[in-house]
Order: structure tokens, then C-alpha cells, then sequence
């Protein structure tokens, strides 16, 4: 079967790292062929893409200004692939994709969401508008709406989204590459220039109003005063001196010499494997990659209560509400002050539940098993031929 996977951008964050976690998991098998359409950059992900041997087609639009030549061009990249099935990920191409498949032969068109909040004091209005027509279109057009987050999926009901098309498919994880590791553990302190035993409390995230820094600072600040043998570490795109917010909120706390900015890093397993603890201070999250590869690395997390995160966590960490620097503040310092064969079960329990429940061959495989089910489905309405493998298992 010919899948082509339309998405916003490939310059990173969680959508395209999950893009390039399936493609990669889906790599072996001989049975699928793919594609991938980029409506905005062609970056990191995209030539770790193409690494694989997969073609990659970018458009290059402007974010938030229309522009009818990049659907044409979207039609064009569509009808040279003959596609038996358009995998969109986020609301833009699964608009675009939907308006594009009469044009291209009508392909079956699958949306992914990776969202879990509609609500204008964060989302933009050009997102908001196109969910809402999503929503309204989801009646007829997909032939399956994909959530990577239960919250997700009640947030995307309640807005009008076709209820019946609704799948959760979760977030998947390379379990080779986030494990645990005393090597990146003392790699960490070395470079940072710390001691052995320094207890290193982090955050990987981008810099963005959703994810919290500014809570997270507050909490450290608090963890420091308590135990002064903490140090604090952030990483993500924008995490970095010339971003004057963060600064100016580092700067005002009363540690600023314990905030280590290590800016967008293309190697997180070492972060992630680096940290005593992680946080998650997202006052809005569905399933958050950076948390699901701490606790693969066994890294036991303090996570605010949005989203998926509290469920994600399970027993391998603490839950606190949103917004409440003391409260996440008393979840580190408890973790800490664990003995050492308590905390030791919490990372045990980390990797544990990832294995069980979060591995990405299996996640990938839900994908593929999902295509071929809609590719038959309409080869069964439409009464054509269709390329539907047997599902490997």
C-alpha cells in the first residue's frame, strides 16, 4: 500500500519526531510504500527522513498566510504519488489533504491529532477556525480521526468532531535508544562541570507558554533553598540565553547559577538518561514525547495534571496541579529524599510500563493495521481493486 503523510513542518518538535519514529519502525517491511509532504520547512526531520530512503517534498508556505499555489502544489505532489491513502498529522493538512483528495483520485484521507485543548488563550485563532471546520467536515470526509491522547479525544468529541471516527493511537518509543544509562548520567555532570553525586533536576521542552518554564523555575527555586546540592537543566528549542523571557525569569530567581540552558539537542536520550528527575509543567499537553522518553530512560517525573500525563506516569513519579510551584516543589524533594532502593524501584517501574505498553513497533503497527483496514474498506464501498497487504504481526 502507497501512504503519503502530510504534515506541517519537518523542522521538529513531537509531531514530526513521531512521524519519523513510525517511519522508522515501519522501515522493514516491503509491503508499504510512503511518502512524505511537508506544507512549511524541510529541517532536521526531514533529511532523517530522506536517510531512509523515503522522498520528501516540502512546499514551503508562509505560516498563517493563505496561499491557493501550495494546494496546487500539494495536488500535484498527490497525483505524482497516487497514494492509496493521505496520513495527515495536525489540522492544516488534515484540511488540506481532505480538500485535495477529490483532485488526486479520492484516496482515503486519515487524520492525526496531537492536540488536547481548543481554547483562545492559547491556541491562535487561524487554529481555531481550522479545527472548527475540521469538525464540521469530520462527518463525511475522514475515514478516521487518530488522537494520541485520551484527553485528546474527549476535548476533540465535545468540540463536534465525529465521535464514531475517534481512535486513540498513543505516542510509541524507541526503547534501544531511551534506556537508562550511567554513562550519559556521568557525561552530564563532566560537562557541566559538576560533581559525581550532583542530583540534576530537568526539562525538555521547547520554549513556549504551554510548557511551563516559568513554573518550573519557581519550583527549583524552592527545591534549592531546601537542598542546595541541586542543580537545574532545560533543553529544547529556544531554551537558550538569547531568549529574553526565560533569562529574565531566571535572572530574578534567587539560584541563577543552578540553571543550566542546553538549548535544542539532537541527542535527548542522553539528556533524558542524564536527569535524578524530569518535570512536565504543561499547563496544556495530550501525550507528552519528552515525558514518555524520561521514564523509557527510567527517569522517575513530576508532572502537572493535564492531558495524559497522570496516566502516562502511572506509579513511576508524582502528579501536581497545574501551576502550583510549591506542590511540585514537595513531589521532588519527596523523590529525593527516597532511599536509594525506593527510587530505584521507581525507575524499575518507568521502563517497565513503556515496555509494556509504549514500544514503537507496536504503536507503528497500529498504524499500518489501521491504513489497510480503511484502504480495504474502500476498495469493498467502491467495488475497485486495492493494494491491501497481509498485516504482518
Amino acid at each position: 500500500m502507497r501512504i503519503a503523510h502530510v504534515i506541517t513542518g519537518l523542522r521538529g518538535g513531537g509531531t514530526a519526531a513521531m512521524l519519523g519514529a513510525v517511519l522508522t519502525a515501519l522501515k522493514p517491511r516491503k509491503d508499504i510504500e510512503t511518502s512524505v509532504i511537508g506544507l512549511l520547512d524541510d529541517e532536521a526531520m526531514g533529511q532523517r527522513i530522506r536517510d531512509l530512503g523515503i522522498p520528501v517534498v516540502c512546499l514551503n508556505m508562509h505560516p498563517g498566510i493563505p496561499d491557493p499555489r501550495a494546494m496546487w502544489k500539494l495536488v500535484r505532489t498527490l497525483k505524482a504519488f497516487q497514494p492509496d491513502l493521505i496520513q495527515s498529522w495536525l489540522y492544516h493538512p488534515d484540511l488540506m489533504s481532505t480538500l485535495a483528495s477529490p483532485w488526486v483520485g479520492r484516496p482515503p484521507v486519515v487524520w492525526n491529532i496531537r492536540h488536547a485543548t481548543l481554547d483562545p488563550t492559547h491556541d491562535s485563532r487561524s487554529t481555531l477556525w481550522t479545527a472548527k471546520l475540521c469538525a464540521w467536515l469530520s462527518r463525511r470526509s475522514p475515514a478516521r480521526i487518530l488522537v494520541n491522547s485520551q484527553s485528546g479525544q474527549k476535548v476533540h468529541a465535545d468540540y463536534g468532531y465525529e465521535k464514531s471516527k475517534l481512535v486513540v493511537v498513543p505516542n510509541g518509543f524507541d526503547l534501544e535508544r531511551y534506556r537508562p544509562s550511567e554513562a550519559a548520567r556521568a557525561d552530564m555532570r563532566r560537562k557541566l562541570g559538576l560533581s559525581a553525586d550532583a542530583e540534576i533536576i530537568g526539562m525538555v521542552a521547547r520554549f513556549s507558554s504551554l510548557k511551563g518554564h516559568d513554573l518550573f523555575i519557581r519550583a527549583m527555586e524552592l527545591v534549592a533553598a531546601a537542598r542546595p546540592q541541586c542543580e537545574f537543566v532545560l533543553c529544547g528549542r529556544d531554551v537558550n540565553a538569547e531568549t529574553p523571557k526565560l533569562m529574565e525569569w531566571i535572572q530574578a530567581s534567587r539560584c541563577p547559577e543552578k540553571f543550566h540552558l542546553l538549548g535544542e539537542r539532537k541527542d535527548a536520550e542522553q539528556v533524558h538518561a542524564g536527569l535524578d528527575i524530569e518535570i512536565s509543567a504543561s499547563t496544556s499537553e495530550a501525550f507528552s514525547n519528552s515525558l514518555g522518553e524520561a521514564l523509557c530512560c527510567g527517569v522517575p517525573c513530576v508532572v502537572t495534571d493535564v492531558g495524559d500525563s497522570a496516566q502516562l506516569v502511572g506509579t513511576a513519579g508524582r502528579v501536581v496541579p497545574s501551576q502550583d510551584a510549591s506542590a511540585m516543589a514537595n513531589a521532588c524533594l519527596e523523590i529525593l529524599n527516597l532511599a536509594p532502593a525506593e527510587r530505584e524501584s521507581l525507575s524499575r517501574s518507568a521502563r517497565d510500563r513503556m515496555v509494556k505498553e509504549f514500544e514503537i513497533g507496536a504503536i507503528a503497527n497500529r498504524y499500518s493495521e489501521i491504513w489497510a483496514e480503511v484502504i480495504a474498506e474502500r476498495g469493498a464501498s467502491s467495488g475497485r481493486p486495492n493494494r491491501v497487504p497481509t498485516i504482518a504481526k
